[in-house]
């Protein structure tokens, strides 16, 4: 019985999909950048802060993997190329609008500000900011220097990555139909199977058995742990589509309230038309004949 095959992505990156990322590289990201900056400016908390941050890297990467996807890429690595170029545009630009918006808190043209943009003298004035500090921790001096470069040099750090895992995380779990270049469709939660049958169930669709769909024993509906299949299709011409199987988890914390985490231990197994239709119908009661042709 040969192993089942995976889906990956054709790597084919089109033209108006970096023309999609250039737009966001240059229009949005800025627009985030200054709301971003605004916001760290008028909520002076550091905590706030970092989580804006990653939040502001976040929709970075998350705009770029969308201006992509609607270009029909499919590479993982151009996306991330991208979303690098647009991350360093909106984190310069962010620097030169901090300075914009404390200028018109001041009282001063916001326009005249944006002097700023030109490289050497931003790299002055933030040299300066570094000096002075601009916040402090409760009633301490004003943070300054090494320490305070550390804080930037985190922030960094944390919109960066934030950015990258956004746009990978996009890119990395569609599915693309190479036959009517159309994007596949989820279809979540399609079987449950008790938790004990991980093992079972990995083993024999990496050998291509596809009856185990069927055979593995189901979960529980009050099962705080469970094995979840998750499908893929196409929803055009059905050539492509795929089937994950994700080991799902309840966590409760000491207050009783309940998480859902999940990991994929079986990532998108490349199933025919058929193959997808007789996963997705009701369970019978005896076992199934697998149109698996191993």
């Amino acid at each position: 019985m040969q192993s089942a095959a995976h889906y990956r992505h054709s790597g084919r990156v089109t033209p108006m999909a970096v023309v999609y990322a250039l737009a966001v590289t240059f229009l949005a990201g800025p627009l985030l950048a200054l709301i971003y900056s605004a916001a760290t400016i008028y909520i002076p908390f550091i905590y706030i802060n970092l989580i804006l941050t990653g939040g502001f890297g976040a929709l970075v990467g998350v705009c770029v993997a969308a201006a992509m996807r609607i270009g029909h890429t499919r590479s993982t690595a151009a996306v991330l190329g991208m979303t690098v170029l647009a991350a360093v545009v909106a984190y310069y630009a962010h620097w030169v609008f901090w300075f914009c918006v404390h200028a018109f808190r001041a009282d001063q043209s916001f326009i005249d500000a944006l002097a700023v943009a030109f490289p050497p003298f931003l790299v002055a004035d933030i040299g300066r900011v570094n000096e002075l500090g601009t916040w402090s921790l409760r009633s301490s001096d004003a943070v300054t220097g090494w320490p305070l470069t550390i804080v930037w040099i985190v922030e960094a750090a944390l919109y960066f990555g934030a950015a990258a895992f956004a746009a990978y995380s996009m890119a990395s779990s569609t599915v693309y139909c190479e036959s009517c270049s159309n994007w596949c469709a989820p279809r979540l939660n399609v079987q449950r199977y008790a938790h004990d049958q991980g093992p079972t169930i990995v083993s024999r669709l990496q050998n291509g058995d596809l009856a185990v769909v069927r055979e593995a024993a189901a979960a529980f509906p009050e099962a705080e742990a469970w094995h979840q299949l998750d499908l893929v299709v196409c929803e055009g011409c059905g050539a492509t589509n795929t089937l994950s199987v994700l080991a799902v988890r309840n966590e409760r914390d000491k207050k009783g309230n309940v998480t859902t985490k999940s990991d994929i231990i079986v990532d998108r197994l490349l199933l025919t038309r058929e193959q997808a239709q007789w996963v997705m119908e009701p369970r019978p009661a005896p076992a199934a004949t697998t149109p698996w042709a191993g």
